[in-house]
């Protein structure tokens, strides 16, 4: 497997950094799987959660629970791409992800709701795990 390559960060309104990274691999030929992955951290706060998700405000419950942080992954990938264009796929992906995504990545409620959908996602899971 290919080591992580960032090829663009943007910082958001929301002071989150958004990390792009290019994941893509030689097939046969000249050919090759375009993959594009996206990371965000977001960093365990009180002021992250308190204003806008105070069920949620016993940080150090949510720490033990899921850590210092959550990470957001998003992947995006295209098969079989010709290798002169490989270049020109990958910027096209990038351009869409800022296009659509961005906007709402940005907003200053993103980081609140998606630690309380990490957090309901592992007590679920955690319940489901559990012996009746």
């Amino acid at each position: 497997m290919n080591d992580k390559t960032i090829i663009k960060t943007l910082k958001l309104e929301n002071d989150l950094c958004v990390k792009i990274y290019d994941q893509s691999k030689k097939l046969i030929g000249d050919r090759y799987q375009v993959i594009m992955d996206v990371e965000i951290e977001i960093p365990i706060t009180h002021s992250r959660l308190e204003k806008d998700h105070p069920l949620l405000s016993d940080i150090q419950k949510l720490k033990q629970l899921l850590g210092d942080k959550v990470v957001f992954k998003k992947t995006r990938e295209k098969i079989f791409i010709d290798g002169k264009k490989k270049d020109s796929v990958m910027n096209s992906m990038i351009d869409s992800f800022i296009t659509d995504i961005i906007p709402y990545l940005s907003r200053p409620d993103f980081p609140g709701k998606f630690i309380k959908k990490q957090y309901q996602d592992k007590v679920k899971k955690q319940s489901r795990l559990q012996p009746e």
